[in-house]
């Protein structure tokens, strides 16, 4: 039972980072095509993260049947921390600054939450 909700999250989080790498192929797309600020592809970015986070909270929120907030704040959590310990090995500063990568944490884990609580 547990390992179902579990597997569930797993699948959540994999499905977040397909539909990341589909955003950020637009996102490439539109640098290559159109040249936009740097100011547009962050809020592409942003948007590709809380999006993401999002949608792995509604899957994983589908195929549990209770506490499915918290599951969608299990996803959003841990879509998070991959990307930031990946980045944090590869000794890049993704987020920026402190504030920023708070604020995306918290963006992250509360889209998880928000997409188990819609789901």
């Amino acid at each position: 039972m547990k390992m179902d909700k579990i597997g569930s999250v797993i699948k959540g989080v994999l499905g977040a980072y397909i539909l990341t790498g589909a955003i950020l192929l637009l996102l490439a797309f539109a640098m290559y095509r159109f040249n936009p600020t740097g100011e547009i592809l962050r809020i592409g970015i942003i948007f590709a993260y809380l999006f993401s986070s999002f949608i792995g909270g509604l899957m994983a929120g589908r195929k549990t049947k209770e506490k499915r907030f918290l599951w969608g704040m299990a996803v959003g959590f841990l879509y998070f921390s991959i990307i930031f310990l990946v980045s944090f090995a590869l000794g890049r500063d993704v987020f920026g600054e402190l504030g920023t990568t708070i604020t995306v944490f918290i963006m992250c884990t509360l889209g998880g939450m928000l997409g188990g609580m819609i789901s």
